[in-house]
């Protein structure tokens, strides 16, 4: 990547609500995604945000659409308050990799915030029944990623191995899907 792709702006941290952080961007800025669809009925169900999944339940049955992106965006934005306190303490760690490795922090935030709601559902670093590391939960299985832990599971290190991975599949998914919108290419990833 050349000089002429890097740009430096103002970048909201929607996840992490970090106030405004001044970024070195290169790959993937999120705020070209308008049209999240938010959380499943499964994943807000972490946080009892039930009674919105049976509203969404409701609204699906009638086609309207707008209102269920509505509510599942919304139970994103409460779990992601929820996280709030646990993330702050890795702020300046995922703004620095952002920065190195040339990612948007509030996207290594938001996998963060899904994969491991910053930490609170992993057993001394691990989740997925064992199969996924870290606070970006590394794919360690044989069947699957079989990636080699890097780093204790709240280090820099593994925010590194996880945002290369990313990386890695951003690029998976521009090299095949190449007449895609980045904002459809990033939610390929």
């Amino acid at each position: 990547m050349g000089k002429a792709n890097l740009f430096s702006y103002k970048v909201k941290c929607h996840v992490l609500c970090f106030k405004y952080c001044t970024c070195l961007v290169v790959f993937e800025d999120i705020n070209i995604i308008k049209d999240a669809s938010g959380a499943s009925q499964q994943t807000a169900s972490q946080d009892r945000l039930g009674c919105k999944g049976r509203l969404l339940i409701y609204l699906i049955k009638r086609k309207n659409t707008v209102l269920v992106l509505h509510i599942r965006v919304e139970a994103s934005q409460q779990m992601a308050k929820i996280d709030l306190e646990r993330m702050k303490k890795y702020k300046s760690m995922i703004i620095t990799v952002g920065r190195d490795l040339q990612i948007d922090p509030a996207l290594i935030a938001g996998i963060i915030s899904r994969e491991s709601r910053a930490g609170n559902v992993l057993q001394n670093g691990w989740g997925d029944y064992g199969r996924g590391w870290g606070l970006m939960q590394v794919d360690v299985s044989p069947t699957g990623g079989r990636h080699v832990p890097e780093g204790d599971w709240n280090s820099e290190e593994h925010l590194r191995q996880g945002t290369r991975i990313l990386k890695y599949f951003i690029e998976r998914i521009r090299n095949k899907f190449g007449d895609w919108t980045e904002a459809q290419q990033l939610k390929g990833v």
